[in-house]
């Protein structure tokens, strides 16, 4: 069996790494060019239609992610963590160059909704192999470096796709293209990288591997598998609602002129800030449940910044309340270690690559909440309630889990 080589690490964290940073770009890309996209491509025209083709372009990518997470998971866990790293930069790459290559016409609804299920279908896998792959290649007290810096710099690529998109002049089928590029260039990178020890020396044993329906036939399984999504919620809320429909914000507010490529933009890299800042609490602290309970008082702070002081212009909207809320939940790249930490070798990778598209898909009932409180409370009130209960049910998770710090990865779920 071909041996980890010591610089290894290094290089393996170079191309994961810049594989989440060009998932990150890909998959915020769609959320900067959205409304761009749907005029251009003559799919709907007032505002309103506008909104209900986007929400319903958006659903048609969790969808895929949902489903993505589950099958790249098994696949990972079955077949091997490298063999997800090519298959899912290949399957996104190839939907997103497509994506930039379609024209108006009478089906085209249809094949930009299938373009967006298959391109979250192919990014739901990166995450989770790039982590599963890196803690099981370093040491226990240092994976959460390694984590960290996978997630923060990733997220760097959302900031990215959102910068180009609102200060450039280039085109939405430009950014789409440039894209669905980049991944198929990486995937040549990765023809170097090898498979993890811990997986290759797993013992043969009766023992399952990427059994999926086993996180739900077990309570102790089931339990830590619940918690892992509710760890993760408030992320998708700030990034779901006050992000992603910054301008639907900022009319509840009677602000003009605000941007979602420049909320996108302010928002990332904030939260890329806080996943660095958070992953070295946990490293000082060495506790990976500590800077969660730190990072929810902040997200508390900032939904109710938001709602009781809120932002009176869209320079305010932009650059102060958008680096808020994304600091706030900057505990992404903790919460897909954890997932990782929680679960023997049989079972990482479906659960890595699951939680945080389960996360991500988590957006689907987040928005259908929203909009029934919305006819009730209004736009504001509504967030503001949807959101404390994302905060609150992270907070329980974090108690309800074990410490995961320095764990020992080498077991097997029986």
């Amino acid at each position: 069996m071909k041996k980890l080589s010591n610089n290894f690490p290094v290089f393996l964290l170079l191309v994961t790494s810049l594989g989440y940073f060009v998932d990150a770009f890909d998959l915020v890309v769609f959320s900067a060019v959205r409304n761009t996209s749907v005029v251009a491509l003559k799919l709907a025209e007032t505002p309103a239609e506008i909104k209900n083709v986007g929400l319903s372009l958006e659903n048609w990518q969790a969808l895929g992610l949902l489903i993505g997470g589950v099958f790249w998971g098994v696949f990972g866990d079955r077949l091997g963590r490298l063999k997800v790293l090519f298959g899912s930069i290949a399957v996104y790459s190839a939907a997103n160059l497509l994506n930039g290559l379609l024209t108006p016409g009478a089906h085209t609804l249809t094949f930009y909704s299938m373009l967006r299920f298959f391109s979250g279908l192919g990014l739901a896998g990166e995450l989770g192999a790039a982590i599963t792959l890196v803690s099981e290649a370093m040491k226990a007290e240092k994976r959460g470096l390694g984590t960290m810096i996978i997630a923060g710099f990733g997220l760097l690529g959302c900031a990215l796709a959102a910068f180009l998109s609102a200060y450039t002049e280039i085109s939405w089928q430009t950014l789409f293209i440039a894209g669905g590029i980049s991944g198929f260039v990486l995937l040549l990178l990765r023809i170097r990288v090898i498979e993890s020890d811990l997986y290759l020396n797993q013992p043969e044993t009766n023992v399952a591997r990427g059994e999926f329906l086993s996180l739900f036939t077990n309570s102790g399984r089931f339990k830590k598998f619940i918690r892992c999504i509710g760890l993760g919620l408030p992320v998708y809320f700030v990034v779901g609602l006050p992000i992603k429909f910054a301008t639907n914000f900022g009319a509840a507010f009677n602000i003009s002129g605000t941007s979602v490529p420049i909320a996108i933009m302010m928002c990332y890299l904030f939260l890329a800030l806080g996943d660095f800042v958070c992953n070295y609490l946990s490293q000082i602290m060495k506790s990976r449940k500590k800077p969660f309970y730190i990072f929810n008082a902040l997200n508390l702070f900032a939904v109710l910044l938001f709602v009781y002081y809120p932002p009176q212009n869209a320079w305010q909207y932009h650059y102060i309340y958008c680096p808020i809320l994304g600091f706030s939940v900057g505990y992404w790249a903790l919460t897909v270690t954890i997932a990782a930490e929680s679960f023997g070798t049989n079972l990482r990778a479906t659960v890595t690559t699951s939680v945080p598209n389960f996360i991500r898909s988590a957006f689907i009932p987040i928005a259908l909440c929203f909009t029934f409180f919305e006819s009730r409370l209004g736009t504001v009130h509504s967030a503001m309630t949807v959101g404390l209960v994302c905060t609150s049910l992270s907070i329980l998770s974090a108690f309800l889990m074990k410490e995961t710090f320095g764990v020992n990865l080498n077991y097997q779920e029986k």
